[in-house]
């Protein structure tokens, strides 16, 4: 898709991951370096997962969405390796609850930390990260390692956008599964998988959403990863170990363009829908992000904004002094720029060209509202 000077409205088209119910779609970011040119905006890819009305178990096992053919990829972009283990990942809800289930092949099942709310990421490790009002602050992370030990954590912000963690109950239940021991080199396994279910009602903790099932059409932004440290039997303690200077591999289901995870503008989407399965249009039909647009913008106009603060120790507290790309004049009806009276900070707003009423505004923290939507 080109934009060629023209605001064009990004769809996504939804393949069906699994047979009962109705659902969740998963989609990636097109990362920097594969963006088509003259776009100001990538285009999120899209699956499908299922909702269900009863208490259910995330069953990896014999599951076609587990054999979905995309695994993860190198979290800097598709220019880098491949990554060397594949990973699946499903999700599915109920009116109270998001659950996520993974697969990840290992030839090292390898993980020690035992101790809740320690930093899982040093060892392999899956991990889970919800924006739930699409605000880009008090967005929830989640890890887990194959010992079952898990970090709950929330954020104010991204840490690029002076954020801060605090402490955060999220997960309801947990499991995990491997096929032979885990760091037990008598005992090697090829794979472990996890389920965790996360309430709404704790995913939405500081956030302007309310505690209420998902809507159809609803978009979350979201994103799943894992830390992969290169490991070596050792025979003198039958364990594994990480390979002396190794680098750590970061493998991600969309990549954001940097060994970061903390950027949620760069994240992927869960979008919920009450399509049945089966439905005669449901494969193929494309799924419209109605703000996809309005937050490129925003995004872009945010970075702009900030660049023009370094340059001129100031942000610009007169439009005529900012030129804006392209990409915004052509999409909306306006944009504004307003500065804080103390001059540390700003909001900066775009009115959507065929509703003038629904307008956009991001901070210098990266915050997103929308009002008139």
């Amino acid at each position: 898709m080109t934009y060629s000077g023209r605001c064009v409205v990004v769809a996504v088209f939804i393949v069906l991951l699994i047979g009962v119910g109705v659902g969740i779609a998963i989609g990636y970011f097109v990362i920097p370096d594969k963006k088509d040119k003259g776009s100001s905006a990538s285009t999120p890819a899209t699956i499908v997962t299922k909702w269900v009305i009863r208490d259910i178990v995330v069953e990896l096992e014999g599951v076609s969405g587990m054999r979905d053919p995309r695994t993860f990829k190198d979290i800097r972009g598709v220019n880098f390796p491949a990554p060397r283990e594949a990973t699946h990942v499903k999700v599915i809800w109920d009116d109270t609850t998001i659950y996520v289930g993974a697969r990840m092949q290992e030839e090292h099942v390898w993980a020690t930390y035992r101790q809740k709310d320690t930093r899982i990421y040093q060892e392999n490790a899956f991990e889970v990260f919800f924006d739930v009002d699409n605000s880009m602050s008090w967005y929830k992370e989640i890890e887990i390692n194959a010992l079952e030990t898990t970090w709950d954590l929330q954020l104010s912000r991204a840490y690029i956008d002076g954020g801060d963690w605090m402490d955060w109950e999220g997960i309801a239940e947990k499991g995990v599964f491997t096929d032979g021991g885990v760091n037990n080199i008598s005992n090697p396994s090829t794979y472990w998988s996890m389920e965790m279910a996360f309430p709404i009602s704790r995913l939405v903790e500081n956030t302007t959403r309310s505690n209420t099932s998902p809507k159809d059409g609803e978009y979350w932004f979201a994103i799943f990863a894992r830390p992969e440290y290169q490991t070596r039997e050792n025979t003198t303690t039958g364990q594994y170990e990480v390979v002396p200077g190794s680098e750590t591999s970061w493998w991600s289901w969309n990549p954001t363009g940097a060994t970061n995870l903390h950027l949620p503008n760069r994240w992927g989407l869960l979008y919920f829908s009450s399509k049945p399965a089966g439905s005669a249009d449901f494969s193929d039909r494309e799924v419209t992000f109605r703000n996809w647009s309005m937050y490129q913008g925003l995004f872009q106009l945010f970075e702009d904004v900030w660049t023009f603060k370094k340059l001129n120790n100031m942000f610009p507290d007169d439009q005529r002094l900012y030129k804006v790309p392209p990409f915004i004049s052509d999409c909306f009806a306006s944009y504004t720029v307003n500065v804080t009276e103390d001059g540390n900070g700003f909001t900066a707003t775009l009115t959507a060209l065929d509703n003038p009423l629904f307008k956009g505004s991001i901070d210098q923290n990266r915050k997103v509202t929308f009002t008139g939507a």
